[in-house]
Order: structure tokens, then C-alpha cells, then sequence
């Protein structure tokens, strides 16, 4: 698969992101051109950008997220969709050996919020999985209580240390409830597994 047939925003917002066309190739990455917008009702998207998502073994998982891109400023409307009533998902980039790892306490693991920063660490040799949204660690049950995904039951967390690495700006004291609050109950719910959890700051850019 190449990238000649992504959308040229598509592909741009990619290449903005610092993946390589290689990444984007190996990593199943397509867009969805009007035609098969059905599923999606939220009005006034022109195309999509898939994520196909995947399991330990690198296998194609039957689940995907899509990154909406509007005609004009998306202004509130969401910037991601999933089908409605799927439950989240764990996003293991097909970069890494995911099953030798998830067994390998040894090991480092980084976790961060979407695919695409997710895909660009393990381009760059740093193992990292991906979560949808900073809550998006846990599915709802019918009855309201929250369950970790079960993807998350597959790695062995005893001792391994984990590093946390939300968005540069969720220091900003009026992010800190928004973003930080999620990253924090997921790092108190890895140290009751026996991971060894730190933050990672990002510097702000300017931009």
C-alpha cells in the first residue's frame, strides 16, 4: 500500500504529525472519500482519514477510528469518530513487536493520547500504544460502571515502568482538570498493577 491514494489534506496533516510515507504506508492508513461517508452522521464532513487499529500479534483488528476533515473550520463538531456504540480501544501501531514486549516487563512503554503521536514514537524506535481520548482507557458497561480495556489485561505491568506523556499543553493550569485528571487516575490504576509510572512534560513549541 502507498499513499497515493490519501486525501492531499490527508496526507499533509500526516506528514505535519513527522510520520514518514513509509509509517503511514505500513500502517494501513486510507481515506474515505465522500462515497462512504454514510456511516458517519455528523453533517458537513468532506473526507475521513482511517486508523485501522490492531491486535498484540499485528493482526488487523475489525475496529477503526477516522479523523473527520470539514468544509471549512470544524469550529466544536468532533475530530474523530468510531461507530457508534463500540467501545474504545487500546491503538498498538504495527511498528512494534507487541507480543514480545507485552510479556517482557523489562521492558519501557509509553502511553499517549491518539494514534498519530503514538505512531510517531514507535517510528522513532520508542514503543508507545495509543488511547483514544484521556478516559478513553475504559469502556462503559451497560450498567455505568467503567472496565479497563481488556487490551490493556494483555500486558504483564509488574515492574515494568511506564511513562505517561500527555499533550504539551495539558500543563496549562485550565487543562490540567480536562487532560491531566484522565492520565492521573490511569497512572494511580497502573501502579495498583505494579508498574512503575513518571510523567513526560513536552515542551510547547511555537507555532
Amino acid at each position: 500500500m502507498t499513499t497515493a491514494a490519501l486525501h492531499p489534506d490527508a496526507l499533509a496533516d500526516l506528514r505535519r504529525s513527522g510520520l514518514s510515507d513509509e509509517t503511514i504506508a505500513r500502517c494501513g492508513l486510507q481515506s474515505v472519500r465522500p462515497a462512504g461517508l454514510e456511516a458517519c452522521p455528523i453533517p458537513g464532513v468532506v473526507h475521513a482519514l482511517t486508523f485501522p487499529y490492531y491486535a498484540l500479534d499485528g493482526s488487523p483488528s475489525d475496529f477503526q477510528r477516522w479523523k473527520l476533515f470539514y468544509d471549512g473550520e470544524p469550529g466544536d463538531k468532533p475530530k474523530y469518530w468510531q461507530p457508534k456504540g463500540s467501545d474504545p480501544q487500546p491503538y498498538f501501531p504495527p511498528l512494534v513487536a507487541w507480543q514480545s514486549l507485552a510479556s517482557d516487563p523489562t521492558q519501557t512503554l509509553l502511553i499517549t493520547e491518539g494514534e498519530k503521536k503514538a505512531l510517531a514514537a514507535c517510528q522513532f524506535g520508542l514503543p508507545c500504544l495509543g488511547i483514544a481520548g484521556v478516559w478513553n482507557w475504559r469502556a462503559k458497561l451497560d450498567s455505568g460502571e467503567r472496565l479497563v480495556l481488556p487490551g490493556l489485561d494483555q500486558i504483564i505491568w509488574p515492574g515494568r515502568t511506564v511513562e505517561l506523556v500527555p499533550d504539551s499543553d495539558a500543563w496549562r493550569p485550565e487543562k490540567e482538570r480536562d487532560i491531566l485528571a484522565g492520565f492521573f487516575a490511569l497512572a494511580m490504576d497502573l501502579k495498583e498493577r505494579g508498574a512503575v509510572v513518571s510523567f513526560v512534560e513536552l515542551p510547547e513549541v511555537a507555532r
